[in-house]
C-alpha cells in the first residue's frame, strides 16, 4: 500500500475488523527486515507484538496494541546485547508471555561462543533485569532455547550445548529477581551407547508443559544416523527427573523410523496431555497420542496414526474443545499428487483415532 513491504496489524470478532479501515500499520517498509514476529492478546483489544528487527543489527522490539492505538511508532527496542540469530543451527530467539511479564531470549555471538541471553520486559515494553539480558554462561556454543513460564519461581529455560562433541540438553532456572538458580555443569538429557561411546546422538528439546503439581513434563528428539526419535520425561523445576520415572525418558514414537514437527497441549478437564507429530512412513504421515501426567500412554505403542495416506500430510494445526472431549486437526495434503488441499479431522479423546 506504500509502495514497499509494511507490516500491519488486524484482529476481528467472527468475520469482521475491529479495526475501521481493516486493519493499522505497524511498521513501514520493512522489507524481509522483520523476522520471527508473535503476538499475544492479554484482552479482547490489548495485544502485544515481538519481532526481531534486522534494521537495528537484529535487535527485539516490540509494540503494544491498545484499543485500536499502537503504543510506539515503528516500535519499541526491548533488547540491547548483540542477536546472531540464524535457523541454520537452531538459534532463533523466542518470546514467552506469562500473567507477571515477558520473557525473551536471543543468542550472543559477540565472544567466542554463541550464548544465551533472557530478557524480562513488563506489559509496558521496560526492561525489568539487565536491557543486555541475563546470560546462561555458556561452555560452548548455546542452540534450540525453550521458556517455561514458571509463575512466582521465574522462567526455566530448555537449551542445547554440544560439551561433549554432541548436544546434550541442559536446563537452567531464573528467579523473579534475574538470578541464576542452579549449576549448569551437567546435562539434564543425555545419551550415552555403553557399547560405543563414539556413537553420537543429539539431542534437542521440543516442548514443555507445566503439570497440575508444579513438575515439568518435557519432550525432547534424540537425533543420530537420519533418525530422529521423540522421547519424554518428567521433572522438578530444580531440573530433577521425578522418583518412578525412567532416568534416560519413555520413547514416545517407533524407534526405528524418522518423527518431527511435534506439538504437545494441555487436553482440558483431563489428566493427560495429546501430542500430535508428522513421522515418516508413507511419505510424511501425521501420528497423535495421549499421555497420562503418570507417563503412560493411552493408545497404541508408538502413536496412533491420524492420517497415512499417498504424499505427504504437513503444517498441522489443532486445537482441543473446553470439555477436553475432542481435538480439530487440519493439514495441509499432497494426497492427489497434483495439487495441496486442506484437509480436517475430528480426534475423540476418549477413544482414540483409530475409533473414529
Amino acid at each position: 500500500g506504500s509502495g514497499s513491504i509494511d507490516l500491519k496489524v488486524s484482529y476481528f470478532k467472527g468475520i469482521s475488523s475491529l479495526i475501521e479501515g481493516g486493519s493499522l500499520l505497524a511498521i513501514k517498509g520493512l522489507d524481509g527486515d522483520i523476522k520471527y514476529n508473535v503476538g499475544h492478546a492479554r484482552s479482547d483489544e490489548n495485544i502485544h507484538l515481538f519481532w526481531e528487527d534486522n534494521r537495528a543489527s537484529k535487535k527485539i522490539y516490540a509494540n503494544q496494541l491498545n484499543s485500536g492505538l499502537l503504543s510506539h511508532n515503528n516500535g519499541k527496542q526491548v533488547t540491547f546485547s548483540d542477536n546472531s540469530s540464524t535457523e541454520i543451527d537452531l538459534s532463533s530467539p523466542v518470546v514467552e508471555f506469562s500473567d507477571d511479564g515477558i520473557y525473551v531470549a536471543t543468542f550472543d555471538a559477540t565472544g567466542s561462543t554463541k550464548e544465551i541471553r533472557i530478557n524480562k520486559v513488563n506489559y509496558g515494553l521496560e526492561n525489568i533485569w539487565s536491557q543486555d539480558g541475563i546470560p546462561l554462561n555458556a561452555q560452548v556454543d548455546q542452540r534450540n532455547v525453550f521458556l517455561v513460564s514458571l509463575g512466582i519461581n521465574g522462567v526455566g529455560c530448555f537449551y542445547s550445548e554440544a560439551r561433549e562433541f554432541d548436544f546434550d540438553i541442559f536446563y537452567q532456572r531464573i528467579d523473579v529477581d534475574g538470578l541464576l538458580q542452579l549449576s549448569t555443569n551437567e546435562p539434564i538429557i543425555s545419551y550415552v551407547n555403553p557399547t560405543n561411546p563414539f556413537d553420537l546422538i543429539d539431542d534437542f528439546f521440543q516442548e514443555v508443559i507445566l503439570t497440575p503439581d508444579g513438575d515439568l513434563l518435557i519432550f525432547w528428539v534424540e537425533e543420530g544416523f537420519g533418525i530422529s526419535r521423540i522421547k519424554y520425561n518428567k521433572i522438578s523445576i530444580s531440573g530433577e527427573i521425578i522418583n518412578g520415572w525412567p532416568l534416560n525418558g519413555y520413547y514416545l514414537t517407533n524407534q526405528n523410523v524418522r518423527a518431527y514437527n511435534l506439538e504437545v497441549k494441555k487436553i482440558p478437564n483431563d489428566d493427560a496431555v495429546l501430542a500430535v507429530w508428522n513421522q515418516d512412513g508413507n511419505f510424511r504421515d501425521i501420528y497423535s497420542q495421549k499421555i497420562g501426567w503418570d507417563g503412560q500412554i493411552h493408545w497404541n505403542t508408538n502413536g496412533s496414526p491420524i492420517c497415512v495416506e499417498n504424499n505427504d500430510q504437513s503444517s498441522f494445526s489443532f486445537d482441543i474443545d473446553i470439555n477436553g472431549s475432542t481435538a480439530f486437526i487440519a493439514w495441509e495434503d499432497f494426497i492427489n499428487g497434483f495439487d495441496y488441499n486442506v484437509l480436517g479431522k475430528n480426534l475423540y479423546l476418549n477413544v482414540g483415532p483409530n475409533d473414529v
